[in-house]
């Protein structure tokens, strides 16, 4: 860090500095003091009763919190908006409607789409990036629609999928509904498939044909055993694939499922005596690839998002904290963040932020105030931070059966209005510092010492390195006991085996003999 440099020495690089783009780069490192440092905070926000279900990040210049708002524990609920700037101080909120529960919201071009439920039907609110309101439009049967989810297609549409129910008995069949709409809201069209179980859907995404991909859980009539649920619908609404997934004997529940190019994962739980969350990884097909359980005494929370970070860790979230995993659910790390410990905090929704850290947003266990802790990249979170025991990872086995349904239709109508008022929160700051794990050094930069491949099967390159300098390598796990260690000299490229090392996280230091030259590297063993 420049902190650390005199002045002559930095001189003295500079004038070794021949790259006009490197000489600019070192210029905003001294202007900056400290560009690299990665801001971690925990803070929560309160008025009478707030929660929340979702936020953007928004081009790391402001952060927007969607929830919900009531005045008292028998008020009804309202959807609430707050904007922050990027270390969540609240630049306003707004409280909107009666009777409004915001579950999703979408980013557009020129604002946000806000989708929840009605006491019985479903709304979406658009605003402008002020909180202004565009327009709301309400869509209902003649039934109970609840459990549903939004997200915008590419075309600019709106998908919604949730559940119909004709009233709320136990035994009740249920309707997997799917609405298209425009990007103002109108309909374009709905499809609803009978299904003769108790049934709801839990989240979905869009592939790469506009098509729907969807999880969500039945309930068998005689066992009452919980089954996962995985389906897809084209881009037109037509119900293609419909199975359900169980492990035997288990309660088995999907929450969460996340795409990429070749294959998607799905998040759940199975639970009983415990709770223990689970992933599985699906084909383009919709096989299983390799299902995963992680188990610990006394089980864990629900998980109730599932993300998939840039070197290919997968995170759970759920309950007071995260679960880290490689990209094959290989358990790595857990952490709880408890600004208030002895009480409890919730975590619902996480993002990746351009640091490579995570933003957690959620809420204490009664429900009254919002609470978001930003952590770096190695996890940190300041504060309130607690190491977690221990995960390992099963294999699980599960059985499948197709699903039968009907096809039928309804009416939908639409009509609604909404109010907006301003919602004052008082704010909370538990802690809030930078962390520095990341820092690059000048020399960092001149020397342009890289790694690869990452994740490495059996041996690890390094690439970079100057001729005639010596280099101690040491590689360390997670829990940072010493792996490896090692002298590297007379190449500009050097070659470690990793063939004894178990699948996982790992860092690499590597520091010059001269003293010129000390970097932590991390890297994943498939």
């Amino acid at each position: 860090m420049l902190g650390s440099m005199n002045i002559l020495q930095f001189i003295t690089i500079i004038l070794n500095i021949k790259n006009t783009k490197i000489l600019f780069f070192v210029f905003m490192l001294l202007v900056s003091n400290d560009m690299n440092a990665q801001i971690i905070y925990q803070k929560q926000f309160h008025n009478s009763s707030e929660y929340i279900s979702d936020f953007e990040i928004m081009n790391d210049t402001a952060i927007y919190y969607f929830g919900r708002h009531k005045d008292c524990n028998n008020c009804p609920h309202n959807t609430l908006v707050v904007k922050t700037d990027m270390l969540s101080n609240v630049q306003w909120s707004y409280k909107y409607g009666q009777e409004l529960t915001a579950v999703d919201a979408s980013r557009m071009s020129d604002g946000f789409v806000i989708f929840g439920s009605t006491t019985n039907d479903y709304f979406i609110l658009k605003i402008d990036f002020e909180g202004n309101i565009q327009w709301i439009k309400r869509y209902a049967t003649p039934m109970y629609e609840y459990m549903g989810r939004m997200l915008c297609r590419n075309d600019g549409n709106i998908i919604i999928c949730g559940t119909s129910k004709t009233d709320f008995g136990a035994n009740d069949s249920t309707y997997l509904n799917w609405l298209l709409l425009d990007a103002a809201g109108m309909m374009i069209e709905s499809k609803f498939y009978q299904i003769d179980k108790r049934f709801s859907v839990s989240d979905f995404t869009i592939d790469a044909n506009s098509g729907t991909i969807l999880v969500g859980s039945i309930v068998e009539p005689g066992t009452q055993l919980s089954q996962g649920v995985l389906a897809t619908i084209d881009s037109t609404g037509t119900l293609v694939y419909l199975n359900a997934l169980y492990e035997n004997n288990e309660n088995t529940v999907f929450t969460n499922i996340i795409t990429e190019q070749n294959s998607f994962y799905v998040a759940g739980f199975t639970f009983g005596i415990q709770n223990d969350p689970f992933i599985i990884n699906f084909d383009t097909l919709n096989q299983v690839v390799w299902s995963v359980k992680l188990l610990r005494p006394f089980g864990t929370s629900a998980p109730t998002q599932l993300i998939k970070k840039y070197d290919s860790e997968l995170v759970l979230i759920g309950g007071m904290g995260v679960i880290i995993t490689d990209s094959i659910a290989n358990y790595q790390s857990s952490y709880t963040y408890i600004p208030n410990f002895p009480s409890n905090a919730t975590y619902l929704k996480t993002k990746e932020t351009s640091d490579h850290g995570l933003l957690l947003a959620g809420n204490n266990t009664s429900g009254d105030d919002m609470f978001v802790v930003k952590i770096d990249s190695f996890f940190n979170g300041g504060c309130g931070q607690y190491p977690t025991t221990s995960f390992s990872s099963v294999p699980m086995a599960l059985s499948s059966y197709t699903l039968s349904y009907t096809d039928t239709a309804f009416n939908m109508i639409a009509s609604i209005t909404v109010s907006r008022d301003t919602l004052t929160l008082n704010p909370y700051v538990w802690c809030e510092t930078a962390t520095n794990l990341e820092d690059l050094q000048i020399e960092d930069i001149i020397e342009n010492i890289s790694l690869f491949p990452n994740p490495a099967a059996e041996a690890l390159n390094i690439s970079g390195l100057k001729p005639q300098v010596h280099y101690q390598v040491s590689i360390t796990d997670i829990t940072g006991r010493r792996i490896l260690s090692d002298l590297l000299s007379g190449s500009v490229d050097a070659r470690l085996s990793l063939i004894h090392l178990l699948p996982g996280c790992y860092f690499i230091r590597l520091v010059s003999v001269q003293g010129d030259l000390d970097k932590i590297f991390k890297f994943f063993k498939k």
